[in-house]
């Protein structure tokens, strides 16, 4: 077994935060620009701009507080709010995806004791490093849990790839 650090933290940072905010700016801009057009004046330019700047104001700052950080005491992440787990709680890890505009995103999640599972906000596969962040996440929790955190059949766990993945 190879040595795991005492923790890992994981931070939304770079493109993953910039895109969807360039997005969100980039919407608001084009709708201010229409409007002033069909108004043929500004105020709508200079309305809609100060409401894109007020979005900006709160979700930049939400954005940029995610975080997953993995240690002995168990894990603790953030998206609107902090949450934190103890290891009595999570029965293992598994990775998941979602539809994201036009592609699929894969993350890692947590399976709890109670069924449950919770996806964790970072790492996704949007991250260059994101192969090398979720295998030092299952070396973590391989670690820690050890190979009763198997998932049930017909997931894969966390010490096996998913069927169209190769092995770790």
């Amino acid at each position: 077994m190879t040595d795991v650090p005492e923790f890992l933290e994981f931070r939304l940072k770079g493109r993953p935060l910039w895109e969807p905010i360039s997005l969100i700016l980039g919407s608001i801009a084009a709708s201010g620009l229409i409007l002033s057009l069909a108004e043929s004046t500004l105020w709508p330019l200079a309305f809609i701009s100060a409401i894109g700047g007020v979005l900006l104001a709160f979700v930049f700052p939400l954005m940029s507080r995610m975080f997953v950080r993995v240690d002995a005491e168990g894990v603790a992440f953030r998206t609107v709010r902090r949450r934190e787990l103890p290891w009595p709680d999570i029965a293992g890890l598994a990775e998941t995806s979602y539809a994201q505009s036009t592609r699929r995103v894969r993350c890692p999640a947590l399976r709890l004791r109670d069924g449950s599972m919770l996806r964790l906000p970072v790492p996704h596969s949007d991250f260059r490093t994101y192969e090398e962040d979720l295998t030092a996440l299952r070396a973590f929790f391989v670690a820690r849990l050890g190979p009763e955190a198997d998932l049930p059949p017909g997931k894969h766990s966390i010490s096996e790839a998913p069927p169209d993945r190769p092995a770790l």
